[in-house]
């Protein structure tokens, strides 16, 4: 009898605290950091960081930090197929006040290193959409 109510106070004190101790996932690594160039119109040539990571399905999602010649922030979007990024790269320049967006492609490399694309701007900094170029060098 007295094996049996061990027993019983065992199974019922100590399942519990089993089942609480389940395996933790993974910590996943930290995305890359890539410097970060914009050329527009030939000219203008804006510079900064960015870090971000393209999920399971194939979708990229990102922040990005201008730093010269003005000051801003951003996002960066899009899906990757076959090695190329459909980019869309919002932004907003908080030393001008204004917003925009670029949207274009760009090449991923399997090694990741340089990750060069091309398409256009949309902003309230310009009147007329504008051509760019983008560059991300892994740090």
């Amino acid at each position: 009898m007295h094996r049996l109510l061990l027993g019983l106070i065992v199974c019922v004190c100590v399942a519990p605290a089993l089942r609480a101790q389940a395996p933790t996932p993974p910590t996943p690594a930290p995305a890359p950091i890539y410097d970060a160039t914009f050329i527009i119109e030939n000219a203008a040539e804006y510079v900064g960081t960015t870090t971000f990571s393209v999920g399971d399905k194939g979708d990229v999602s990102g922040a990005l930090t201008i730093v010269a010649p003005l000051e801003g922030t951003g996002t960066i979007s899009g899906p990757v197929k076959d090695g190329t990024w459909t980019a869309r790269i919002e932004f907003t320049l908080t030393t001008q006040a204004c917003r925009g967006v670029v949207t274009g492609s760009a090449t991923i490399p399997a090694d990741g290193k340089v990750i060069s694309g091309s398409g256009t701007v949309l902003s309230s900094c310009a009147p007329d959409p504008q051509s760019a170029t983008f560059r991300f060098t892994r740090k």
